[in-house]
């Protein structure tokens, strides 16, 4: 903040020191030097604070431009002086937004950094864990079970807790061995409803499928986009209320086949938009913050990405869209 106020006051005081020599007049030739001179702030503005910052200098510079003509009374063509206020907003909004997209593929990279190294401990941790679960498991069994019912069933649970924990960590963990053929989205999207019935039971919810009569066959894993859908439907279910309905829909457009989960829950909250595939990040309480990494994760493996749009209060919609195969 302290390092973007004194970007700030530089700028402001480029403009008005540009603008002194301006208002001073001097002839044409000094005229010409001095508007040539607002592109110093000008471009420091879209370098520094990207397009919104550049276009805002650019406005100033253009409001401090004509001020200029009306304090010296010299007088140029009209069109001249839009054509250079022109200009002064082009340069920003090309240099802006070229800053905007750098900055952009700048935090694409790291993020993708990030995930790989974050992939590679939550393969490392995810064997070690279920080892442990499997152990577990079979010391459970052959000691048949405990003494205590409830305490019997509360340890089946958390094992299961557990299951889902190196679920979610095999999800965030670098996929190798992908195999791509050529599968129907609507049959993706069907098994992965099933594979979330019995929770969809508990909570009393309805699944309503609204699958795109023609089909779209899509080169894909099938295990791993069906994993990636059925995290996206648990997601839903996490927040659709009792009674209400989770909407599973499939699309065939263009070159892309899509499949899309809608719940009639909250909504995402704007202040939690950025963050919604964070990984570790997680809005419900008890939650990992993994199921969404790595839902998103393993469908960019495959060449597709998980997007979403949401309205507080009117329910989220997730959409995975996978490169539709060739004909």
């Amino acid at each position: 903040m302290t390092n973007d106020l004194a970007k700030s006051i530089l700028i402001a005081a480029l403009l008005a020191g540009v603008s002194v020599l301006h208002f001073s007049g001097g002839g044409m030739l000094l005229h010409d030097v001095h508007r040539e001179l607002y592109f110093v702030p000008i471009l420091l503005g879209a370098y520094w604070f990207g397009l919104k910052g550049g276009v805002a200098v650019s406005t100033a510079a253009s409001l401090l431009y004509l001020v200029g003509f009306l304090v010296t009374g010299m007088v140029l063509p009209l069109g001249l002086v839009i054509l250079q206020i022109s200009v002064f907003i082009l340069v920003a909004v090309l240099l802006g937004g070229l800053e905007n997209s750098r900055r952009r593929r700048q935090r694409e990279l790291m993020a993708a950094e990030r995930m790989g190294v974050l992939g590679n401990a939550a393969a490392a941790i995810g064997h070690e864990l279920k080892g442990t679960v499997d152990a577990l498991r079979k010391l459970h069994v052959r000691g048949g079970g405990l003494a205590e019912c409830l305490e019997d069933e509360d340890f089946c649970t958390e094992l299961r807790r557990l299951d889902n924990l190196v679920e979610a960590l095999s999800g965030v963990a670098v996929q190798e061995n992908v195999q791509l053929l050529s599968v129907d989205v609507n049959d993706v999207a069907r098994e992965a409803a099933n594979l979330m019935e019995e929770e969809r039971r508990s909570r009393k919810v309805h699944f309503d499928f609204q699958l795109d009569e023609a089909g779209c066959p899509s080169p894909l894993d099938k295990d791993l986009t069906r994993w990636a859908v059925s995290r996206l439907i648990e997601n839903a279910l996490d927040f659709a209320p009792a009674g209400s309905r989770v909407t599973i829909s499939t699309h065939r457009g263009g070159d892309a086949c899509s499949i899309s989960v809608r719940d009639e829950g909250p909504g995402v909250k704007p202040e939690h938009r950025d963050k919604i595939f964070t990984p570790f990040f997680s809005t419900r309480q008890g939650g990992g913050g993994l199921a969404l990494a790595g839902a998103r994760k393993s469908i960019r493996s495959l060449g597709g990405d998980i997007t979403f749009e949401s309205r507080p209060g009117e329910g989220a919609e997730f959409t995975v869209t996978i490169p539709r195969e060739a004909l």
